[in-house]
């Protein structure tokens, strides 16, 4: 491969990651929600003497939901817990915590290897993004105390 294919390769690679994302080489970025959307119209008389341009503003792109109903996620596996949380609030990066349900005072270092025993917001109750959602989890092969 010559240095220019090389080279070649590499910006279409790059093109190619930015159209996933969403972007193109020159723009800021997605529209995030919230965002307005502007767009400019022009239009030439049947004359061509005279154009204009108008300037209309579309409304706000829609934002996810922002509350959602807590599931009963007492008895699944701490890791499948966690999962399902993700899955309710559509953030695949939702953070939960957990303690050790004994009160000895273990860390939860692989959460497939624990069961929950408790979560701190009941089922059925609307919870939000601010919401510290915390499990008691004990060993899979110990009992809920």
């Amino acid at each position: 491969m010559t240095p220019k294919i090389g080279k070649l390769a590499i910006c279409a690679a790059a093109l190619a990651l930015l159209a996933a994302c969403g972007q193109k080489p020159d723009d800021g970025g997605p529209t995030s929600p919230g965002d307005a959307i502007t767009t400019t119209e022009s239009s030439t008389a049947t004359d061509d003497t005279s154009e204009s341009a108008e300037e209309t503003t579309s409304a706000p792109v829609a934002a996810a939901p922002s509350h959602w109903k807590m599931p009963n996620l007492v008895g699944k596996n701490l890791q499948a817990a966690q999962d399902e949380m993700q899955s309710v609030t559509g953030n695949p990066v939702f953070i939960t915590t957990s303690h050790d349900a004994t009160g000895a005072g273990r860390h939860q270092v692989l959460d497939r290897n624990w069961k929950v025993c408790s979560q701190n917001v009941a089922p059925g109750k609307t919870f939000s993004e601010e919401t510290k959602i915390d499990f008691g989890a004990v060993k899979n092969d110990e009992s809920c105390p």
